[in-house]
């Protein structure tokens, strides 16, 4: 109390009381919470309930049994990332389980040999007519072509607009 005292000698203030009605920027730890119990258990009433679920503990064998079995069991059918999280996250629990799932699913030898590679096409666009030759040029490989008497068997075509 005495080193308050000391602090609060070196300021020039006075004390005013003020009504508590009257003073509505008081202290929220000091006023008493408003807030109703029927207002209380409404907000914990529309809060989700998530569906009970077997924590499984830091045991690698474990996990990578469970993946198995919602994986690569005959029943399962080998599905995407999404779905085999789907399966495994409404029995199971335990912490980055996400990423596991992602890694057993990209790292499967069964679906690395049967999924079909993915393309990514660009789509085709017309390009802008050039307004003097020389402005645009283009230029390609093309290899596997008969061998000439250096044994060259691709040519580099330029084509200038």
């Amino acid at each position: 109390m005495a080193r308050w005292l000391s602090f609060f000698a070196e300021y020039n203030f006075r004390v005013e009381y003020k009504p508590g009605k009257l003073n509505v920027l008081a202290d929220a730890l000091s006023r008493r919470t408003d807030y109703e119990l029927a207002h209380i258990s409404q907000v914990t009433t529309d809060l989700p309930e998530d569906p009970p679920r077997i924590f499984v503990p830091n045991d690698e064998d474990l996990k990578y049994d469970i993946l198995m079995e919602a994986h690569d069991a005959p029943s399962s059918g080998h599905l995407g990332r999404e779905k085999t999280y789907a399966s495994v996250s409404q029995t199971f629990w335990w912490r980055h389980m996400y990423k596991w799932v992602a890694t057993y699913v990209r790292t499967c030898e069964t679906c690395q040999r049967v999924k079909p590679a993915g393309h990514a096409s660009a789509p085709l666009q017309s390009l802008p007519v050039p307004a003097d030759c020389w402005k645009s040029m283009s230029l390609d490989f093309v290899f596997g072509l008969p061998a000439d008497d250096r044994g060259n068997t691709g040519v580099l075509p330029l084509c200038a607009v």
